[in-house]
């Protein structure tokens, strides 16, 4: 897989993601304009007006969830790029190596120039680059957040119950 391709891959990766964040959000409003619907609908009628359901948002044992759910989503994040980045790494070919020094040479670099690059060539490799693991960040700080939000929500608590 070229890197094109492996950027492509990703990219297409990251706008499904956001596709399905899109959703689940317009579903949440969808779902929240309907409670409203329903309420003002009540107040019209002169009927009592249904009570607000409590949501389990409200406790904090959900951000132990929510903080555990991102974590290992990130996590498996990370694994997956970083081994497709091991699996897809190998040395640069020599047609491309020279591919290049030939580039270097239309474009006006000496003998010695294309001569340095030839040689430093054969360290570079082709593929995915490990660096794209590091997408997994993301996912995983949200949930840690959530996990230092659950840790400092439970120690008020506390506090709160001892007084």
């Amino acid at each position: 897989m070229s890197g094109e391709t492996a950027f492509h891959g990703m990219l297409i990766l990251v706008v499904a993601f956001l596709a399905f964040l899109g959703l689940i959000l317009f579903l949440r409003h969808r779902e929240a304009m309907l409670r409203h619907q329903e309420r003002l609908t009540a107040l019209e009628k002169g009927m009592a007006v249904p009570l607000a359901e409590t949501r389990a948002s409200k406790l904090p044992r959900i951000y132990l969830l929510r903080g555990l759910q991102w974590l290992f989503v990130g996590l498996s994040i990370s694994l997956l790029l970083l081994s497709m980045s091991a699996a897809n790494r190998r040395p640069l070919s020599l047609e491309s190596r020279l591919s290049r020094a030939q580039l270097l040479k239309a474009q006006g670099a000496s003998e010695e120039q294309v001569g340095q690059y030839l040689k430093s060539a054969g360290d570079e490799m082709d593929g995915m680059p490990y660096a794209a693991a590091s997408l997994g960040l993301v996912p995983m700080s949200v949930g840690l957040a959530y996990l230092v939000f659950y840790r400092k929500e439970t120690e008020r608590a506390e506090d709160k119950d001892a007084k």
